[in-house]
């Protein structure tokens, strides 16, 4: 929605300023100039009288400029969180919940003779499900299911606008190649790899970390519930089976 706004797009303008510069002013102590002219204080005087600027009128994008404030508040959160999780699995023996703000989704593939089962388990700072997707296809190599599981995930997480996204999976060798940018994934799953690294400008941050099985088990219950019952599935909080239930609460922290 683009509008051509006088008087009323300078309240608009001084309203975000103003926001954003109080964040600022608290956060870094610091002061901020005004936005139109870029010299004098931020006041309303300024805005709305004193600047150069001040009284043109002028195409003003707000849903855009709206878009453009919530981005700085999460990152905002992303330089001043902990880091969300080491590199190499720790002496873990269950879930870790991601940090406030962020999506955690794991990752797994499940395998029979003829088919392939991926899960995708996404949830919140609290341990809370958000949601709970499995998809069948044709049987395929496990290290080739694995990699596209995650792929998978990474497309959902963007579908969902999940701009702050850690995905987890107990799969070592496909986790290293986001990781260790020098290591040349293996053939069978480079085009894969290279996919998913397209998708990273897509998202303010996006970490990959490799789990050990224990950690990893509600997507593992779950693409093991999609392989035995033959089916694609999604589930929210709020309907989850009693076993993909029961296999979240496990993690619960």
């Amino acid at each position: 929605m683009i509008i051509s706004i006088p008087l009323s797009g300078i309240c608009h303008k001084y309203y975000k300023t103003l926001v954003i510069s109080k964040v600022v002013m608290y956060f870094n102590n610091s002061s901020v100039s005004c936005i139109l002219c870029g010299h004098d204080s931020e006041e309303a005087r300024t805005l709305a009288i004193s600047s150069s600027n001040a009284q043109q009128p002028r195409l003003y994008d707000i849903p855009a400029s709206s878009q453009n404030i919530i981005h700085k508040f999460q990152e905002y959160i992303i330089a001043t969180s902990e880091p969300a999780h080491p590199k190499t699995p720790p002496t873990l023996n269950r879930w870790v919940p991601p940090p406030l703000g962020f999506i955690k989704i794991n990752v797994d593939a499940a395998l029979s003779a003829n088919k392939a089962a991926f899960a995708a388990v996404a949830r919140n700072h609290l341990g809370e499900v958000v949601k709970v997707w499995a998809r069948i296809l044709p049987s395929r190599p496990p290290l080739q299911a694995e990699t596209e599981a995650l792929l998978w995930a990474v497309q959902l997480a963007k579908r969902e606008h999940w701009n702050l996204a850690i995905f987890e999976g107990d799969s070592k060798i496909y986790i290293d190649a986001f990781n260790h940018p020098s290591c040349n994934p293996v053939w069978s799953i480079r085009t894969l790899v290279d996919n998913i690294r397209v998708l990273f400008v897509d998202f303010l941050s996006c970490s990959f970390l490799w789990v050990n099985r224990c950690c990893n088990n509600a997507a593992h219950v779950t693409a093991k519930f999609a392989l035995s019952s033959n089916s694609s599935c999604f589930f929210n909080s709020g309907n989850l089976p009693a076993t993909l239930c029961a296999a979240c609460k496990e993690d619960s922290p």
